[in-house]
């Protein structure tokens, strides 16, 4: 099961990784972490059924920060592209109120 559970674990961590292509230093740290815990999960298999569940438990929990910090980071990339659309789209038809609006929204990201 533990097994079973490390290769889930490191094969969609590598799709994850490969298809979101993570620009953020957290994000690829986040990433190698799991990846070297799926690896240590393959090298040092077995152990009491006790340990094995605490294992699996630990990986599911490392995968599902993983995977919210690349959510976070998806939803930040396409709220910026958003913005800079609308500011683009502003300067485009010379609404000069509407970019200085958006400008002095504060944050972007």
């Amino acid at each position: 099961m533990g097994t079973i559970m490390t290769i889930f674990l490191l094969a969609i961590t590598m799709l994850v990784f490969f298809y979101q292509k993570p620009r953020w230093k957290q994000n690829k740290q986040i990433s190698a972490l799991c990846m070297v815990c799926g690896l240590m999960g393959l090298v040092v298999p077995g152990g009491p059924l006790v340990l094995q569940m605490v294992q699996v438990f630990l990986q599911a929990a490392l995968f599902s920060c993983c995977l919210l910090a690349f959510r976070r980071e998806n939803t930040s990339r396409k709220r910026r592209k958003r913005f800079f659309k609308s500011r683009k789209k502003g300067k485009e038809r010379g609404n000069l109120r509407a970019v200085a609006h958006l400008a002095a929204g504060g944050r972007c990201a």
